[in-house]
């Protein structure tokens, strides 16, 4: 009899539902990164300009949700140049990697 269902299996196991044979994160994982990005830069571009455009109903006003919208298009355009700029994971700045491998692919070679 199974207790607890497939939650408490993951949780048991100590991993994720989808496995991976190295350090890489699953695809689902990679996945559920992007769609975070994506809504996060969505709601940046939108979510002032909703503001200013209740702001405009509350107060009486006609320009605050055009101005919402300006900065949300600027500021949600902005995180999305920074994060693309973003090294992938498992790499550093310097475009090595942290496998141990020099960029011709042999173990342990020093740059010179």
């Amino acid at each position: 009899m199974n207790q607890g269902g497939f939650a408490a299996n993951v949780l048991r196991s100590g991993g994720s539902p989808v496995k991976s044979s190295s350090n890489e994160p699953s695809p689902v994982a990679e996945a559920m990164t992007w769609v975070s990005r994506v809504l996060a830069v969505v709601a940046m571009m939108v979510l002032p300009g909703l503001a200013g455009q209740w702001l405009d109903k509350r107060w009486g006003t006609g320009f605050l949700g055009l101005i919402g919208f300006a900065v949300g298009l600027v500021s949600g355009m902005g995180y999305l140049l920074a994060m693309t700029k973003l090294p992938p994971r498992g790499r550093s700045g310097d475009g090595s990697s942290d496998d141990g491998l020099s960029d011709d692919g042999v173990r342990g070679a020093k740059k010179d």
